[in-house]
């Protein structure tokens, strides 16, 4: 545990495999959300709207799925005040941190 040091600023970056995946589903929409046509006819005929869209019915499932999966999309670069205080701040917030840190400068931060 750390009794000290700071975080200077946090920056989140859009990741290149972020921005493609973005323009896809800009084109199709989203893909993997909807229930496949089994479950559809297994289902009681149900004629209300809701969850109902475009590409059928959604399924919460991988509705949370895909959601969860967009986090991808992106990544954080975190100042802080030294080496240490990275380290540490990592390691809590990841029981299996990477096996190489980074704690350089990133560079597209400009600094």
């Amino acid at each position: 545990m750390l009794s000290s040091g700071s975080i200077h600023s946090v920056r989140v970056y859009l990741s290149d495999f972020g921005a493609e995946q973005q323009r896809e589903e800009e084109a199709h929409g989203p893909r993997g959300i909807y229930q496949d046509e089994e479950e559809e006819e297994d289902e009681e005929d149900e004629e209300e709207a809701e969850g109902v869209v475009r590409g059928g019915k959604v399924d919460n499932e991988k509705l949370r799925k895909y959601e969860l999966e967009r986090y991808k999309h992106y990544y954080a670069v975190v100042s802080c005040d030294s080496v240490r205080t990275a380290e540490v701040r990592r390691n809590e917030g990841n029981p299996h941190p990477h096996p190489h840190p980074h704690p350089h400068p990133h560079p597209n931060t400009n600094r």
